[in-house]
């Protein structure tokens, strides 16, 4: 059959040599198979244990993965083999602000730019970097610089959008999170970004469809599914009505002449009213919302219980203490 090959098939006749392998990770990384490129990588290093390309997927790997440690452990190492490039600086800046060390970041950062000054990524890095020391009107200053380099991009967008949250300026944010995930709807930090603007906007249930999205990008990150957890559990928690009909019904327990029998029968609706009402906001979740919330069963788990759930555990207990101060006397 004639034709062109397709790239796992171009990738899979070249010589194992280091580069061969390198490409192979690459591409691995490019269809976000992390795990599966750090095999790749560690032949590649065994054979050129010098390539600092080599490093620096390995460094970009472990990011994508969350494993910050090992993540700086290649950036330094890929620094330490190609020093005079912008690229190990560059995610030598993203590794370090993982691990706390956010003046060591903005520093990396800096040597980035001064390697790249026009190179998007390492401008946006810096931007980052410079946001987490508090240093916003170097961030600004970054950006603008950003926005003529590479005007429109997503990186721009996203930068401008981090800024405008930084200030607090939810609908800015909003606006350039939103173009970011136009040209990229894929881009894992723009949906779960726009998820936390969406959220301080009061706008859970969209703030929920962004976080799963985000949790779909990367399944490996975590930062996104626990948004998404706390998004569903806000979005399940009692509405004020239903808080203060519980609320009326333990004062009504402390009365001396109310009656236990009563006071189950109004707990037992309140319950069901609850429990109805959730299910109808369960219903307006996105399947893999709602699949993720119950898998990670938090209604059951301790801090994890929503209001409701505590709410009728006190219930209970005040059930329980009606019932013990009006038993008969002996």
């Amino acid at each position: 059959m004639s034709g062109a090959a397709t790239p796992e098939a171009r990738i899979g006749t070249e010589p194992e040599s280091a580069q061969g392998l390198i490409d192979r990770a690459e591409h691995l990384i490019g269809i976000r198979r992390y795990a599966d490129a750090l095999p790749w990588l560690g032949r590649a290093l065994a054979a050129e244990p010098e390539n600092g390309r080599a490093h620096c997927f390995m460094a970009l790997a472990f990011l994508s993965l969350g494993d910050y440690t090992k993540a700086l452990a290649a950036a330094a190492r890929a620094v330490s083999v190609d020093p005079e490039d912008e690229w190990p600086h560059r995610l030598l800046s993203v590794a370090l602000h993982e691990n706390g060390k956010r003046r060591a970041a903005l520093q990396a950062a800096r040597e980035a730019v001064r390697l790249g000054p026009n190179v998007p990524e390492a401008l946006f890095t810096l931007v980052q970097a410079q946001l987490a020391c508090r240093r916003r009107l170097e961030a600004v200053a970054t950006a603008q610089h950003l926005t003529t380099v590479a005007p429109g991009e997503v990186l721009t967008h996203r930068a401008l959008g981090d800024i405008a949250m930084a200030r607090r300026d939810w609908g800015g944010a909003e606006m350039h999170l939103r173009r970011a995930v136009a040209r990229d709807p894929e881009s894992y930090v723009a949906l779960n970004n726009l998820g936390l603007v969406l959220h301080h906007l009061g706008r859970d249930r969209e703030a929920i469809e962004r976080f799963h999205e985000a949790a779909r990008a990367n399944p490996a990150a975590g930062e996104a599914r626990g948004n998404l957890i706390g998004a569903v559990r806000r979005f399940l928690q009692p509405t004020i009505p239903l808080l203060a009909a519980g609320v009326v019904i333990g004062a009504l327990a402390q009365a001396t002449a109310f009656q236990p029998v009563v006071f189950g029968l109004m707990l037992l609706g309140w319950v069901a009213g609850y429990l109805v009402w959730r299910k109808r906001r369960l219903r307006w979740l996105p399947p893999g919302a709602a699949a993720v919330y119950a898998h990670a069963g938090v209604w059951r788990n301790g801090p994890f219980a929503p209001a409701a759930y505590r709410t009728v555990r006190v219930f209970t207990a005040l059930f329980v203490a009606a019932c013990w101060r009006l038993r008969p006397p002996r």
